[in-house]
């Protein structure tokens, strides 16, 4: 028989180690409902930055004739933007990418769910941008194709990769990482 823990409580040993394991358990799935959950602000706060960026980007090219060169965080975009948005968990700048001419322009970020159907939206199933290393981008409507693959716009045939970037060749089995058909259509 399994003695009483104190004397007149009423509650034995084993009883409060059970209680004491569901608290325990419900603390964990708090903590990680909790995490996902910022993981879906933070999410949320990349998207609206990116699209924000697309605003302001157009405006910009509407008074200038071009994009501007660098988007770095915490810079100034007078008077589009008084502060350039960072990423919210790096506090670094999104990987934005133009010409030298200012022609188009690319911004990349990496949601933190990977199976946000924004991913999907934006093009980046496969990864996108540079080493396709982001998941999730927007550009203007005359950037280049990513050089990742994914999206309707990459087409490859006989070892060739044609996008709107121009035609590289394959170099056979397998692909430079930088080359657009990386992996795609070489191998």
């Amino acid at each position: 028989m399994i003695k009483k823990f104190k004397e007149g409580n009423g509650f034995t040993l084993i009883e409060i180690i059970i209680v004491l394991a569901i608290i325990s358990v419900l603390i964990l799935m708090a903590f990680f409902v909790y995490r996902k959950q910022l993981e879906k602000g933070r999410d949320a706060k990349r998207k609206s930055d990116l699209r924000r960026f697309q605003i302001v980007l157009e405006d910009y090219y509407n008074d200038y004739g071009r994009y501007p060169p660098n988007l770095n965080c915490g810079d100034s975009l007078t008077p589009y933007l008084s502060e350039v948005y960072c990423d919210p968990s790096k506090n670094q700048s999104y990987f934005y990418q133009t010409d030298a001419n200012g022609s188009y322009y690319q911004i990349y970020a990496q949601l933190e769910n990977k199976n946000d159907v924004a991913t999907e939206e934006s093009g980046c199933t496969t990864g996108c941008g540079p080493d396709c290393q982001y998941n999730f981008k927007v550009s203007s409507q005359n950037a280049p194709a990513d050089a990742c693959g994914s999206g309707p716009w990459f087409v490859c045939q006989e070892g060739i990769c044609n996008s709107a970037a121009g035609l590289d060749t394959c170099p056979g089995p397998g692909c430079y990482p930088t080359s657009c058909c990386r992996g795609n259509c070489c191998g």
